[in-house]
C-alpha cells in the first residue's frame, strides 16, 4: 500500500482525529453544481495506521492545513486569495475554506475557474 492510498483511505488519522476535524468540514459550503452527494466516510470508527498517524501529524497542524482549525483562530487570518479550478484535487476544501473564512468576517477573494 502508497502512503497515497492510505491517506485516501483515512488512515492517517486516529478515531479521535476524525471526530474532531469532522466539524471543520462543511460540505454545504460546496456549490451544489459541484458536490456529489456526500456520504458519511465508512471508516470513521477505524483506527487508522499508526505509524502513518505519527508520520502525518504535522500535516494536520493549521500551517499546513488552516482548514482544521476552529474559527476562533480561523478569524486571526489575514485577508485572504483562494484560487481554484475545475479538476483541482483541492477544489472542494478550497470552497469550503473560503466559505468558512468568510462566515468567521475574514475579507476573501475566491476566484474558480
Amino acid at each position: 500500500k502508497t502512503v497515497d492510498k492510505s491517506i485516501y483511505a483515512n488512515n492517517h488519522t486516529s478515531v479521535k482525529q476524525k471526530k474532531h476535524y469532522r466539524k471543520f468540514i462543511d460540505w454545504s459550503l460546496i456549490p451544489s453544481k459541484y458536490r456529489i452527494k456526500y456520504q458519511e466516510s465508512a471508516n470513521d470508527d477505524h483506527e487508522g495506521d499508526p505509524n502513518l498517524i505519527k508520520e502525518t501529524k504535522k500535516a494536520l497542524g493549521p500551517e499546513i492545513s488552516p482548514l482544521l482549525v476552529n474559527d476562533a483562530q480561523l478569524a486571526k487570518s489575514v485577508p485572504t486569495y483562494v484560487l481554484t479550478v475545475g479538476h483541482d484535487r483541492l477544489r472542494d476544501e478550497g470552497f469550503i475554506y473560503a466559505g468558512r473564512l468568510k462566515r468567521v468576517g475574514v475579507k476573501v477573494v475566491h476566484n474558480h475557474y
